[in-house]
């Protein structure tokens, strides 16, 4: 869904940034030439028309609708990560089996640097996300071609989370926190 909110922001943006372009190139020449006329569009002037005054609500109407989706999206974009677990309860047949989020968090990270070559370290945190998992993997890795690692992580995760506690991982966040140049560790 964050994907899609800052796309949706980012176009509003930039829509608004062209339309109050406009505008003030509008008042500008209309300010520095007297003599030039700039009438307004059609449908500005339908919009405003005297005696339809619903027209000009229904346009605030929607321009309020869309100022309030900005808003409510922009929220979601800035939000706070929420912590991640802290305990994996597993139901059984004879009870529950509680694991700490701690060492499955060691264990999944184990495995990134396991499985990948690329990868010199890795902390993995476990989010929850109904009844799968979301995993933010923070990796000190050397140059590689990160597309292609992505679906490699994340399968790598998801077997092992599943080999662990039988749960499903819903998505993986790779945050890529050094490069690796050499042997030595400078980065």
């Amino acid at each position: 869904m964050t994907r899609l909110a800052r796309t949706v922001l980012i176009v509003v943006g930039v829509v608004a940034i062209a339309v109050a372009g406009a505008v003030a190139a509008r008042q500008i020449v209309l300010a520095a030439v007297p003599d030039v006329s700039w009438p307004l569009p059609s449908w500005w002037q339908w919009v405003v028309e005297p005696g339809h005054p619903w027209r000009a609500g229904v346009a605030a109407a929607c321009a309020g609708l869309v100022a309030l989706i900005c808003l409510v999206l922009a929220a979601r974009v800035v939000r706070r990560q929420a912590p991640g677990i802290k305990r994996i309860d597993l139901a059984g047949e004879g009870g529950t089996t509680t694991i700490e989020a701690g060492p499955v968090d060691r264990y999944l990270s184990r495995a990134l640097t396991r499985h990948a070559a690329e990868i010199e370290q890795a902390r993995v945190t476990l989010y929850e996300d109904g009844e799968r998992y979301d995993a933010l993997a923070v990796v000190s890795a050397r140059p590689c071609d990160l597309a292609r690692l992505h679906p490699r992580l994340l399968q790598v995760i998801s077997d092992d989370l599943r080999r662990a506690t039988g749960k499903e991982i819903g998505w993986l966040e790779i945050e890529v926190d050094r490069f690796i140049l050499d042997d030595r560790g400078d980065s």
